[in-house]
């Protein structure tokens, strides 16, 4: 008669077998990644209505696609339950568009030194191009265009509630 238990360690599940009938000797399972989110993502400082709207905006203008808002909201940093590993943004702007958008909503974070190199870091987990290739943020450019005007224009009322 065998009976089994699930312990988790970190992001691992490991499932332990206990064969009574041989003495109570443990045989131990193979380890397995969880099916839950493990994903890196952005850092908190949003609400998940700012992030809802935030994705509301950037689906309006463009900017992203093929992204559920579930999974927006989860890698923009707000706690959701997923129920599977979430599908990284994929962003169909400019990547200095990128940059600006990040930029704006992740301002109080960015206050701290260091954390820029923390948010360029957590792009290529977040953010993909229409390919699934993994983004990068590109240098800071003095880049005028009414698109970039839009998003700063909407991250500036993200901030103002």
């Amino acid at each position: 008669m065998e009976r089994g238990s699930i312990i988790v360690h970190g992001n691992y599940i490991e499932q332990q077998t206990i064969n009574v009938n041989n003495g109570g000797v443990l045989n131990f399972g193979e380890r397995k990644k969880p099916d839950v989110p493990n994903r890196e993502r952005m850092p908190m400082g949003l609400k998940r209505e700012e992030a809802q709207k935030l994705y509301e905006f950037l689906c309006e203008e463009d900017l992203i696609a093929n992204t559920s808002m579930e999974h927006f909201v989860y890698l923009m940093g707000v706690d959701v339950d997923l129920t599977c590993s979430a599908e990284r943004i994929c962003w169909v702007g400019t990547k200095q568009q990128l940059r600006t958008m990040l930029e704006c909503v992740f301002s109080r974070y960015l206050e701290v030194k260091g954390n820029k190199a923390n948010l360029e870091r957590f792009v290529p987990s977040c953010f993909c191009d229409k390919g699934g290739v993994s983004l990068k943020l590109s240098k800071r450019k003095n880049e005028n265009s009414f698109a970039i005007d839009k998003i700063t224009s909407f991250c500036r009322t993200l901030s103002d509630q």
